[in-house]
């Protein structure tokens, strides 16, 4: 039982040292190559990824928003990134609640930013995972994975992470829907909305910090 509660954080490990090894050189032109030719099987495929990213915590997530806006029609990619970014929170969120307090513990150590951040919300409910996820500082997936430790509830984080990462996966998907084609209106929009979240996103972090000093 001792190393069933333990092998999600075994799995991270494991994942961590596979992105250092050998999935750092992977980019949207990599995953658009090794995906099916079949749609169905590309959108699972696709949907895989978003799993294992959850836990080798490193991989850019905005690389698969680009892959998918590149290898579907773009009500498509929407749906396949919505349906990823939902498989990446539940699968961080299991990770942590079936690994239990310590993990959240050991992740607070490492990484004291998440610490501050989630005691400093505690209590503010659905805001509380939608503000984490709209600031682009902190890991996500140490995030979603501490919420799981605490037991924070489900349709709660559920809810808060996926208002809060959706404005962004538009925008990258927009920019990977029209990326052969750098004139088309929908690229140029798909750019100024990512910029434009940055922007929001870098602002509201510093507010943030500015006010946790009073």
């Amino acid at each position: 039982m001792k190393f069933i509660r333990f092998l999600p954080v075994v799995l991270c490990v494991i994942l961590i040292a596979a992105y250092f090894i050998w999935g750092r050189g992977i980019s949207v032109e990599t995953l658009v190559t090794a995906a099916p030719k079949n749609a169905l099987f590309a959108a699972l495929f696709m949907i895989v990824l978003y799993a294992g990213k959850s836990l080798s915590i490193f991989f850019p997530i905005l690389i698969l928003y680009a892959a998918s806006g590149f290898l579907f029609p773009l009500w498509a990619a929407l749906l396949v990134n919505l349906l990823g970014i939902t498989t990446e929170l539940s699968v961080a969120y299991g990770t942590g609640r079936a690994s239990g307090v310590q993990l959240a513990q050991d992740l607070y150590k490492k990484y004291p930013k998440v610490q501050q951040f989630i005691e400093q919300l505690q209590g503010k409910g659905l805001f509380m995972p939608f503000f984490l996820r709209v600031i682009f500082c902190l890991p996500m997936d140490v995030v979603s994975m501490c919420f799981g430790a605490i037991k924070m509830p489900f349709k709660t984080y559920i809810a808060g992470s996926l208002l809060g990462a959706t404005p962004s996966m538009i925008s990258i998907t927009l920019i990977g829907d029209n990326i052969t084609n750098p004139s088309s209106p929908m690229f140029w929009t798909g750019i100024i909305l990512t910029v434009v979240f940055t922007v929001i996103s870098l602002l509201v972090y510093f507010l943030w910090q500015k006010r946790s000093k009073f």
